[in-house]
């Protein structure tokens, strides 16, 4: 619910809305997660939800990045343009083979998200900009991890852990085709 008012307020200016509203995404997001897991709520229908939300929240971020604060953009741009793309190619062939979305959840995924949601809040306190190269990387291969689990899996699943997880569900599939 958060990212339509964050791009809006990038758009008419307000830097520190941003920030504000960003942060409050991060920190829901984590405590929701804690949330579902410690009540044993996880659900195929939160998984999605959760990823439609980061995805919403991390798309208008890259948008405010691009009006408030091009500077680092342009400092940054090649990490811009291969994360996106990267993602771009990740969800789009999950859309094109299985119609819909992914919501792996992967180890790598999870792992990009914490380290990109620490290097911007640390930037945003006035830190140095090398964390967020760290963590573009991060999910540069988790975004790679995404198509090779998406090019494994026979149906979408949600939840998967890694590509060794992808692997053997294919393997349990081809099994029971014989």
């Amino acid at each position: 619910m958060l990212a339509p008012v964050m791009f809006w307020a990038g758009y008419l200016g307000y830097p520190l809305t941003v920030k504000i509203l960003f942060s409050i995404a991060v920190i829901s997001d984590l405590l929701d997660g804690i949330l579902a897991r410690a009540l044993e709520l996880r659900t195929e229908l939160g998984a999605k939800l959760d990823t439609i939300a980061d995805l919403a929240t991390y798309l208008a971020l890259y948008f405010c990045f691009f009006l408030l604060w091009p500077d680092f953009v342009h400092s940054a741009y090649p990490f811009f343009v291969a994360g996106f793309i990267i993602y771009a190619i990740a969800f789009g062939f999950a859309l094109v083979k299985f119609g819909q979305f992914p919501s792996y959840h992967s180890f790598g995924g999870k792992l990009s998200a914490v380290l990109m949601a620490f290097s911007i809040l640390c930037w945003f306190l006035g830190g140095p900009p090398f964390p967020f190269f760290i963590a573009i990387t991060i999910a540069l291969i988790a975004g790679m991890e995404e198509i090779i689990i998406t090019a494994l899996l026979p149906h979408l699943h949600t939840n998967i852990p890694t590509c060794w997880h992808a692997y053997r569900i294919r393997k349990l599939y081809k099994v029971s085709d014989h």
